[in-house]
């Protein structure tokens, strides 16, 4: 999938064009946000959100993580990742896998700056 490469020119390409829905699923149940986010993909989160991607920003996956959660858990820049999703408008407040929220995995994971961050959105 070009967005696991940061191919950001051509996911933004396909979508615009109608070629690919920023809407549509694995067979996992991820989105293109859940991709973005394990793979720290910040840079590209607003784009896709203008191509109408705002309605599955808080999808959950078949395990229950929405992309904020595997952000907090996954991405190696988890801090602007998780930014990036707040500031195009996903809801801190929906638990992830567990039934943790994304500031439990925050707290849990020692990382104080995301877990203040979350609370600001939450």
């Amino acid at each position: 999938m070009a967005a696991m490469r940061n191919d950001q020119e051509k996911v933004f390409e396909l979508a615009a064009s109608g070629h690919v829905s920023v809407t549509a699923t694995d067979a996992l149940g991820r989105t293109l946000f859940h991709h973005l986010a394990a793979a720290s993909r910040s840079a590209m989160i607003p784009q896709i959100v203008a191509l109408g991607g705002d309605d599955v920003i808080d999808a959950q996956d078949h395990a229950g993580d929405t992309a904020l959660t595997l952000a907090v858990s996954s991405a190696a820049d988890a801090e602007a990742c998780v930014r990036a999703l707040l500031e195009a408008g996903a809801d801190p407040s929906i638990p992830g896998r567990g039934g943790l929220l994304p500031v439990e995995l925050a707290d849990l994971a020692g990382q104080r700056a995301i877990a203040s961050l979350l609370r600001e959105y939450g």
